[in-house]
């Protein structure tokens, strides 16, 4: 076989590539009897060497052969991929050498950050008690000003001698579930050789002050009665202020109480009123500027304004203002939320959300004026769904078909047809031989629970786990989210019961998952919560496939409930034979994909062609489908070339020619949540900024390349950017200024970076959202943004007109 591979790429010419690199190679990997051969064009071993095969070479070999492109051969994962994983994703508790940065490698990692989960509340009511909030435009940039608050708590109050480069809030997509989650970190792994890298003794000092604010613990209280406590001379730490209600409150002193009050407030201090207490609360001042419960209060006229807002619910919490009504039941409620807040697991600075969103939209007047997007339809066809995905793929997207596919085999394996989850898990390696090595464990070990006392587990190519693999699997999905300790889960469980109650339809209550407390309703023996936070976890599902894989069949008693119940087929309405006959459909897409594959590219290459010789007069209205309901048109009337010329002149540059014909079609336009990307601003609102001022000046102009650890440093950073988005997106679009351009083309060259890959200095476009992974280069510039949103236009009804 190597003497035909050899003739064949070589000695036609169809490739010009050292006979060292081109070999046929035994693997066991995905064998089934003898050994799996595989054509070989380079190792790991290689990577460093100076006649490495290039991309395009490797591409020629491929195609001459006429073979798929193996799974995960691209050098980086779409960022759409990561994103998708990335909310299931749990953070390392050491980091792994292989992603230490290191000249001896011609890969980077991805950047890591040593960090811990960022107490927004405590930071958000820092800063607005010093006066330190950031805006955007309009909009409060939540991130900057936990920033800004973390800075003059542990920099300027003298906590820890530490460089404010290293201290930062940081946006990671590990975890999320609608935006992203905050970390407070301290370095990343491509910090690790500099020389004043924060000690241990300083990190330590920063986990200390942050979780004497957000983390105390509580053990038996000590009460104390207000007078005698203000005479002591020390009055030592306190954990909670409580004002309960008189039972007369026209016998008390409002003057004294509320000068006792403010002698015992602190900063940061969990202050609990009940009762009447609340308006003994109210007279002292510290609610001037918080919303309170007015439940079963009659509050005097002339206490009104002594809250920003009353509100008619049982419990309120506002920052570490707790207020509530004093019934024995609302006080029991009240006393599991303290708990966990002062615990750290209550991180929200308000309670309940539901309560405050509905009166936000009640004080701006929106009523109705919010994006009325109808909730996802919860697919009773998912089989078929996934045919027709399989379908519409590439052969280069191959990498996108083994989670669906894994997603499905679990979800009827849990609605009881374990023959199709094992006929699409057989298809799936038959295909893809190798699609272990993009699945993970952690997609593959649902499969064991569900074998588990089976009889029927398939020759798969990941060896079975002894009884001791699955308890320490079980183990570590506990500790991964914070599974409570036998004494604290009946605590534990009170807790999210009353986060249901109050909250009904929000599972995010860190840092405890949705299936984690089903498992922590399961563990404690309450059938009842168990069986209704499972259906509407199933429910869920319904809607993510992916949670039927990360996150019911992570939990092993969660996966032996549904077995030994049927809960899942009985919330999916499907019986086995619907399931069965589903299934069959995306078995027979996944067995047909080489085919299939081929045509798709070849439409898909005619399609994209067709949008690259449209000019922007006819692409540009395309969009108007994306628009939000609440404006009447997306479009606005075009800009003048009198317009434009001055725009140039007062920024001293001609503007890039697609941006130029872009305003003659339009002087700016609307966002469009459809297709989550931003509105744009007109032409006279054009102006350089400061990426400092914007909080860019950490993103490194990388071009998009490929860049070793120890070299990132060498690259420019942001400086000098024209914002070309709306203030009022969350999506950022900006073109960097030619001369930083050339900086990093000249940096980029002098490590040995591909000449013709770089291109010419000049403008360069960058798409950025906050929760995204990294910057993304718009290779085709404004001009190819455009028509990916003329493309996503035409998939929902509207025409390209030339």
């Amino acid at each position: 076989m190597r003497a035909a591979l050899f003739a064949m790429i070589v000695r036609e010419g169809v490739a010009d590539i050292s006979e060292h690199y081109l070999q046929i190679e035994t693997s066991p990997i995905g064998m089934k009897e003898d050994a799996t051969l595989l054509v070989a064009v380079y190792t790991n071993f290689d990577l460093k060497r100076a006649d490495l095969p290039s991309d395009e070479t490797v591409e020629k070999i491929r195609q001459c052969l006429g073979i798929e492109d193996p799974p995960r051969c691209e050098r980086r994962p779409e960022s759409g991929k990561v994103l998708d994983a990335a909310p299931h994703m749990e953070p390392f508790n050491t980091l792994p050498r292989i992603l230490v940065p290191s000249t001896r490698y011609a890969w980077k990692p991805p950047c890591l950050h040593y960090a811990w989960l960022a107490p927004e509340a405590m930071l958000l009511d820092y800063a607005k008690k010093n006066k330190l909030s950031r805006r955007l435009g309009r909009k409060l940039n939540v991130p900057g000003t936990m920033r800004a608050a973390l800075l003059a708590m542990i920099i300027r109050e003298g906590v820890a001698d530490i460089s404010q480069d290293y201290l930062r809030i940081q946006t990671s997509p590990v975890g999320m579930r609608e935006e992203a989650t905050l970390l407070v970190a301290v370095y990343t792994n491509f910090d690790l050789k500099r020389a004043d890298l924060p000690s241990d003794h300083t990190i330590e000092k920063i986990r200390q002050r942050l979780e004497d604010e957000t983390a105390r613990d509580i053990g038996d209280a000590q009460i104390s009665q207000v007078s005698s406590f203000l005479e002591q001379g020390d009055r030592g730490r306190y954990d909670i202020l409580f004002i309960p209600g008189p039972s007369d409150i026209t016998a008390v002193s409002v003057e004294a109480a509320a000068s006792h009050i403010q002698a015992l407030y602190g900063n940061g201090l969990n202050t609990v009123a009940t009762g009447s207490g609340r308006l003994l609360l109210a007279s002292s001042g510290l609610l001037k500027e918080r919303t309170a419960s007015a439940a079963s209060l009659d509050v005097p006229q002339t206490q009104v304004a002594s809250a920003q807002e009353w509100l008619e619910d049982n419990i309120i919490r506002d920052g570490y203002f707790w207020t509530a009504e004093d019934s024995p039941e609302t006080l029991r409620s009240l006393a599991y939320l303290v708990k966990a807040a002062v615990r750290g697991e209550l991180q929200c600075a308000i309670f309940p959300l539901p309560t405050f969103r509905k009166h936000w939209k009640a004080q701006s007047g929106e009523q109705g004026a919010t994006i009325h997007s109808e909730p996802t339809k919860p697919s009773t066809t998912p089989g078929a769904d996934l045919a027709k995905s399989i379908n519409s793929y590439s052969p280069a997207e191959a990498d996108r078909i083994p989670h669906p596919v894994v997603h499905l085999a679990i979800r009827v394996g849990l609605e009881g047809s374990m023959s199709s989850c094992n006929a699409l898990v057989r298809a799936l390696f038959q295909m893809f031989p190798n699609a272990y090595g993009l699945l993970g464990a952690s997609s593959t070990r649902p499969f064991e629970y569900l074998w588990r006392d089976a009889g029927n587990r398939l020759h798969v190519p990941w060896d079975a786990p002894s009884d001791e693999d699955l308890r320490s699997w079980e183990q570590e999905v506990k500790e991964m989210h914070h599974y409570p300790s036998d004494d604290d889960l009946m605590d534990v469980l009170e807790y999210v019961k009353v986060c249901v109650a109050y909250e009904p339809g929000d599972w995010r209550m860190p840092p405890y998952s949705h299936a984690g407390v089903v498992a922590i309703a399961l563990g404690a023996g309450a059938e009842k919560e168990a069986r209704e936070w499972m259906s509407e976890l199933v429910r869920d599902a319904m809607h993510s496939d992916a949670t039927w894989t990360w996150d019911i069949g992570r939990w092993p008693i969660l996966v032996e409930y549904a077995k030994q119940t049927g809960i899942v087929a009985e919330i999916t309405r499907r019986s086995v034979e619907q399931a069965e006959e589903d299934a069959e459909l995306a078995r027979q897409a996944l067995l047909s994909f080489p085919h299939t594959s081929i045509a798709v590219q070849n439409q898909r290459r005619a399609a994209m062609e067709k949008f690259r010789n449209a000019p922007m007069s006819s692409l540009v209205p395309m969009l108007e489908v994306l628009k939000w309901e609440e404006h009447e048109t997306l479009l606005k009337p075009p800009a003048s070339l009198s317009a434009i010329r001055e725009a140039e002149e007062r920024l001293g540059t001609e503007l890039p020619d697609d941006l130029k014909e872009f305003y003659l079609v339009s002087n700016g336009i609307e966002f469009m949540p459809l297709a989550n990307a931003p509105g744009f601003r007109p032409v006279e609102d054009l102006k350089w900024e400061r990426a400092a001022d914007l909080g860019l000046d950490q993103i490194a102009v990388d071009l998009g390349c490929e860049i070793d650890g120890a070299e990132w440093d060498q690259l420019p950073k942001m400086d000098r950017i024209l914002v070309i988005s709306d203030d009022d997106s969350e999506e950022d679009v900006w073109y960097v200024d030619s001369e930083t351009i050339g900086k990093a083309i000249s940096v980029i060259r002098s490590l040995g970076r591909s000449v013709d890959a770089l291109g010419e200095p000049g403008w360069r476009a960058v798409f950025w959202c906050f929760w995204m992974v990294e910057t993304r280069w718009l290779e085709r510039g404004f001009r190819g943004y455009i028509e990916e949103l003329a493309r996503e236009s035409e998939k929902k009804g509207a025409v390209l007109v030339v």
